[in-house]
């Protein structure tokens, strides 16, 4: 082009469309190809080629048309129009294509940010669920815990109060005393629901030196725990084995009345890693202490052991059946069964 040639001369206007389609055909190109990296065919393989050949063709035109005056002046007009055309054809089918692409992306992704939206609120309302029932599940437990207490105090308290109307007033000073040394120990106390088996069995000492004094003969009784259990690290519900052993005193033992009361307790890990603890008497057996019950009072310690073993996250279980442990002959035999409670106890221990 001469340089003395106007800028809005037609050959300007020319060389201007020229690298204008040129620049479309490119831009087109390259859009289809970055699109097609991120989505399945979002554009017809043949339209992507005609695409590509369309710029090679325009920028083809732009560069020819920098070459010397001549036959690309005179065919520029048929070029203007060949390019046209070919623009004509690729646009709308690019626009389809975009069109599909906006139809991929922009619905999916309102829906993931709407899953993410509910996933969220689904699983705050879970968290908010669990921390609910959690507190139910505590509340309960204290509920059934104090429950146990009062029933605890009358019987200590009715017994006092019987040696004193018997006019043993040493008797009953020991019993008081040993009672006041029981709740020193914490056992009425409104600590954790769960302390070490080491603790409990503390508390069933306790309890049968308490009801030594009461009951008219001594019971004598013995401590068996496995090797493998480890009383000091081993966790236990507080206040569950001791209404165990006065269920054995008072059904099974006739309340001291029997020669020669005796309870064996036995602790040791059973199958599934079940913590198993069993109290046994020599007493009179399931059909005697039954009928105790029948003349006295239902037991309200059994059922409350029940539902404190329900709120335990691993669940537990209470049976009471004639299988004895040696030397005992004759008797009941209650088994608590705490289920998977070592992987519980290994996960307390910091295991």
């Amino acid at each position: 082009m001469p340089v003395s040639s106007a800028f809005w001369s037609l050959e300007n206007a020319f060389q201007l469309v020229f690298m204008v389609s040129a620049t479309g055909g490119v831009v087109l190109w390259i859009m289809q190809w970055h699109h097609a990296k991120r989505l399945p065919k979002p554009f017809p393989g043949w339209l992507h080629a005609l695409t590509g050949a369309y710029a090679v063709f325009a920028l083809g035109n732009w560069i020819w048309s920098w070459g010397p005056t001549g036959n690309w002046f005179e065919a520029a007009p048929w070029m203007v129009v060949a390019s046209a055309a070919a623009l004509a054809v690729i646009l709308p089918l690019h626009h389809r294509g975009m069109q599909r692409i906006l139809g991929q992306t922009i619905p999916s992704t309102d829906g993931r940010f709407i899953e993410e939206i509910i996933l969220s609120q689904s699983l705050l309302q879970i968290s908010k669920n669990k921390a609910l029932q959690d507190t139910l599940r505590k509340s309960k437990r204290e509920h059934l815990r104090t429950q146990m207490n009062p029933h605890f105090l009358f019987n200590v308290l009715t017994g006092i109060q019987h040696l004193i109307m018997q006019g043993d007033t040493e008797r009953a000073s020991e019993l008081f005393r040993r009672f006041r040394h029981l709740l020193m120990q914490g056992f009425l106390s409104a600590e954790d629901h769960v302390g070490t088996l080491e603790q409990e069995l503390q508390h069933v000492e306790s309890y049968l030196d308490l009801e030594s004094v009461r009951v008219s003969h001594r019971i004598s009784w013995d401590l068996d725990i496995a090797a493998d259990v480890d009383p000091g690290t081993t966790p236990c519900p507080l206040f569950i084995v001791q209404p165990l052993v006065e269920n054995a005193i008072w059904h099974g033992l006739g309340g001291g009345t029997l020669a020669d009361p005796r309870i064996r307790i036995v602790v040791r890990w059973g199958l599934d890693d079940d913590l198993v603890i069993q109290v046994s008497d020599n007493g009179r057996g399931m059909e005697a202490a039954a009928a105790v019950r029948e003349k006295k009072h239902q037991s309200r310690g059994t059922s409350i052991i029940k539902e404190r073993l329900s709120l335990l996250s691993h669940g537990g279980q209470l049976s009471m059946d004639e299988q004895l442990p040696p030397p005992l002959l004759q008797g009941v035999t209650s088994t608590l069964r705490l289920h998977h409670w070592r992987g519980y106890a290994h996960h307390a221990a910091g295991a």
